[in-house]
């Protein structure tokens, strides 16, 4: 069998979602959405992955305001695969991977999305038609 937990990134429920289902189930792997990098930011407890760092540093935004803005509403960018990791280790299931490098992923949204799209995104409030945007292998 197999379990499926959507979640929310920064989402307080989601942890607790994903806390109950392993430690319910007992699965002998968990998987992850990480790769090997972001797995390794995650335990430096960094407050914003890589790639969104580079993102705040091309857009001109101090990386240290974001952070301390991010602290101060309570996010944690992650939480949820923080607790399925730390729960797989307590039940002795086995943490799988299951992501591309992020490399990968930021040189496909590149191509994907082009400078403007991203200034409308932010200052417009309107967003890029997701369901029809190729990236890779995947679709969204």
């Amino acid at each position: 069998e197999i379990y499926l937990v959507g979640t929310s990134h920064v989402s307080m429920k989601s942890s607790k979602e994903v806390e109950d289902v392993i430690t319910s189930v007992k699965p002998s792997h968990v998987m992850v959405e990480l790769c090997e990098r972001r797995l390794h930011g995650m335990k430096m407890n960094s407050i914003l992955p890589p790639s969104i760092e580079s993102l705040f540093e091309r857009m001109g935004l101090n990386k240290n305001a974001v952070e301390a803005l991010v602290r101060a509403l309570g996010f944690r960018q992650g939480r949820d695969m923080a607790i399925a990791i730390e729960t797989a280790q307590k039940t002795g299931a086995q943490l799988i991977l299951g992501d591309v490098a992020i490399e990968e992923t930021i040189r496909a949204l590149r191509q994907a999305i082009k400078p403007q799209d991203l200034g409308r995104i932010a200052f417009s409030g309107t967003s890029i038609d997701t369901r029809t945007m190729r990236i890779g292998a995947l679709v969204w």
